[in-house]
């Protein structure tokens, strides 16, 4: 062994085709099981359901449907904007009427959201940022998820161009420096947005989501099998076609039903919640491709590919790096990682040991009984670190 590591498993990983095989052979099993299930449900009539169930207020898990709540929460957190951003719609929630001017005396603080939610998932961390006064908040819809465009094709979800989408929004609301926010697959992003542009970023919050050369430099077996369900996102049509199963069920499971990956805290995401999150998967056509295909071109090159990999947009005008992208060189801006303890999809050694080789100012804090899904899980507890974090 190596730092824990297999040597079978080291020189694997220096291969994105063996990664490739052995998550195939891995998620073939799993996906039979699914696809057995899926003809089940074929033939009683479930699968394929285009409409959001009825609503139920017997259980906190339970899909909702479009009601007087839901409208009230969906306005509750801001003004929903949308900006025309390299070559795209991008929507967002600001926590003030401001359009593409920046908010006098104010910090800029950009949300990014994970796999599968969107700005929704931000709700507690809005409120709570609004209310200091000080900070112009802002949640996005990454492309491909919530009320953002969905263009389809590999180039349209590279990091050079989601990294673009941000740096672009921020130059849309009028500002040239910002906080920044992250959680899992925006989290990845807030990385790559950071090594980009770090004069243009004041603050870094990563909430569980891992740094992509640490993951790809400790990756192990048993990495390997709490990620397995990247493998299958690699396939085309059938994951979309078994995700899609029973009104988009996998988003409940994965948030707040299972007992070991959803949230621990199950007042913090109710029917209502549920709703708001799933509600774009029936409203536009491709949502749930557009989504896996983070997976697809974005994380898995990203992470995978090449040690030490170099940033693929650290030749565009978007990045001042002055190392040309490399990670292997330290990040100079302010870091914070949240970690949810109980996280059953990511490794926090894998993602975070050597972490202070590459960031000089960084910071590690986790937080007790909490899961993968922290800013909703344990928002009371995110939200002080986030604030204090905030004033520096």
């Amino acid at each position: 062994r190596e730092r824990g590591q297999f040597v079978f498993f080291q020189g694997m990983r220096r291969s994105l085709w063996l990664y490739y095989v052995y998550g195939a052979l891995l998620t073939s099993v799993v996906g039979l099981g699914l696809f057995v299930k899926y003809l089940v449900d074929l033939l009683t009539g479930k699968a394929f359901s285009s409409r959001s169930p009825s609503p139920s207020s017997s259980s906190s898990s339970s899909a909702s449907s479009r009601n007087a709540v839901t409208d009230a929460r969906y306005l509750r957190y801001g003004k929903h904007l949308s900006f025309q951003v390299n070559g795209i719609l991008l929507h967002c929630v600001r926590n003030n009427d401001k359009r593409g001017e920046p908010v006098e005396g104010k910090e800029l603080v950009l949300l990014l959201h994970g796999f599968p939610e969107n700005w929704y998932s931000f709700r507690y961390q809005l409120e709570a940022i609004s209310s200091e006064g000080d900070y112009d908040a802002v949640a996005l819809d990454l492309r491909g998820y919530g009320e953002s465009s969905r263009p389809m094709g590999a180039g349209e979800y590279t990091c050079k161009t989601l990294v673009s989408d941000v740096l672009g929004l921020v130059e849309a609301l009028g500002y040239e420096s910002f906080h920044l926010i992250g959680h899992d697959v925006g989290g990845v992003l807030s990385w790559c947005v950071a090594k980009a542009a770090p004069k243009m970023v004041t603050s870094l919050t990563i909430i569980n989501a891992p740094h992509p050369r640490l993951y790809y430099e400790n990756f192990t077996i048993q990495q390997f099998l709490k990620s397995s369900y990247v493998f299958f996102f690699l396939f085309p049509f059938v994951p979309e076609v078994l995700l899609k199963q029973n009104s988009f069920e996998f988003i409940e499971k994965g948030l707040v039903e299972n007992r070991s990956s959803g949230v621990i805290n199950k007042t913090s995401i109710d029917a209502d919640d549920l709703y708001l999150m799933k509600s774009p998967l029936f409203e536009k056509e491709n949502s749930l491709t557009c989504m896996l295909n983070y997976y697809r071109y974005f994380l898995f090159p990203c992470m995978f590919y090449r040690c030490p990999p170099k940033l693929p947009f650290s030749d565009s005008k978007e990045s001042d790096c002055d190392d040309d992208g490399d990670w292997s060189s330290r990040l100079n801006v302010r870091t914070l990682v949240l970690w949810g303890a109980e996280d059953k999809f990511l490794d926090k050694r894998v993602c975070l040991h050597g972490v202070e080789d590459l960031v000089s100012q960084v910071e590690v804090k986790t937080i007790d009984d909490c899961s993968h899904w922290a800013q909703q899980d344990r928002h009371e507890a995110v939200n002080e670190e986030i604030l204090a974090w905030l004033k520096g």
